[in-house]
């Protein structure tokens, strides 16, 4: 009986391995190739700053820095800050900023060059958005500016995110959430759907984050805000973002727990 020797069989299976897959292949069985890199990201910020919201520099930087952070991590993303206006065409971006693979080779030096386009990124989108912040609209039309967002163009490669920081305060023809009768939510989706507004799957494959939806009086005390009352508007997004085929929505009284998933995909990847 002819036996083959360990090292015949070995040969014919990495013979296997290169007729099937390649050089690639034969690396990644070995343990030799790189690691597959994540997607990137396409990130929009947006900032309510209709009067009495809660769009700030602080709350602003709370939310940006770690956007940037996961973005610097992800060569090739972009984040683009948005500022809503009091109507759905000036509703616009102020500042885009773009990653790129670094130069430097070796773990802190690499790092140290990603803090530094963070620390820029976040001087050049604050700077743009600052002279916006003391133009307190009175209307807030929260829903036809994520529908202006959603629409603009992103990579087709790209995993994208859309980040609103707003009180949550909707004042349009769909509702007025400061002081008047807050809308059933199926009422809510369907008003909003029959003027094209968040309309079924505009948010498809976007992750979703509402946050500094706080519990305090409307635009200092003109009108009270209850405890009930702020769950209800809670419950008036999630029906709508959901209803709009957002990946994943999660709404927050303070900063979002925003990349968390990006961040965990991002390691699965590079193990």
């Amino acid at each position: 009986m002819n036996r083959r020797s360990p090292g015949a069989v070995l040969f014919v299976s990495l013979l296997f391995i290169v007729g099937c897959a390649g050089k690639s292949g034969i690396a990644a069985w070995l343990g030799t190739a790189d690691p597959i890199s994540p997607p990137p990201l396409a990130i929009d910020a947006v900032c309510d700053g209709s009067r009495g919201s809660t769009c700030t520099e602080a709350t602003l930087t709370e939310v940006l820095r770690p956007a940037l952070t996961v973005a610097a991590q992800r060569p090739g993303s972009t984040v683009r800050m948005w500022v809503q206006g009091s109507e759905v065409e000036s509703t616009r971006v102020v500042c885009t900023v773009a990653s790129s693979k670094s130069r430097r080779s070796g773990r802190r030096a690499i790092q140290q060059a990603e803090e530094r386009w963070i620390t820029k990124s976040l001087g050049e989108i604050l700077a743009a958005v600052r002279p916006q912040l003391d133009r307190h609209a009175h209307r807030s039309p929260i829903a036809e500016a994520l529908t202006r967002v959603a629409m603009a163009s992103a990579p087709a490669d790209a995993e994208r995110w859309i980040v609103v920081v707003s009180d949550g305060l909707e004042v349009s023809s769909f509702g007025d959430f400061e002081c008047a009768r807050l809308p059933r939510a199926a009422e809510f989706v369907r008003s909003l759907q029959h003027e094209r507004v968040l309309g079924p799957d505009s948010l498809a494959s976007i992750h979703v984050r509402m946050c500094h939806l706080e519990l305090a009086p409307v635009d200092g005390g003109r009108c009270p805000m209850t405890v009930a009352r702020a769950i209800d508007v809670r419950a008036l997004w999630t029906a709508a973002l959901v209803a709009a085929g957002a990946s994943d929505v999660q709404i927050t009284e303070s900063a979002p727990t925003l990349f968390d998933e990006a961040n965990e995909h991002a390691k699965e990847n590079t193990q």
